[in-house]
């Protein structure tokens, strides 16, 4: 039996969300990539250069999110 999200763990609560927002990006994408059609539309390689680094510095900047911290640094080791 499935609970409510307000009965809902933390864990899955980020299950919930996390396919509802990765699908909904995943579509936000390929609309995007249909702007490709080149009988549709007209661009150039500046444009797409654009596109390309800011869609590609959000995930960096989405995936350097989940990545563990460094730990802090203690001093000097060479160990």
């Amino acid at each position: 039996m499935k609970s409510s999200p307000k009965e809902a763990t933390n864990a899955e609560k980020f299950v919930i969300l996390a396919e509802k927002r990765v699908q909904k990006a995943l579509d936000a994408i390929e609309s995007i990539g249909r702007l490709s059609n080149r009988s549709n539309y007209s661009y150039n390689d500046d444009q797409v250069k654009k596109i390309k680094a800011a869609l590609t510095g959000q995930v960096n900047s989405v995936m350097a999110r989940f990545a563990p911290s460094a730990p802090a640094s203690s001093g000097f080791s060479l160990k």
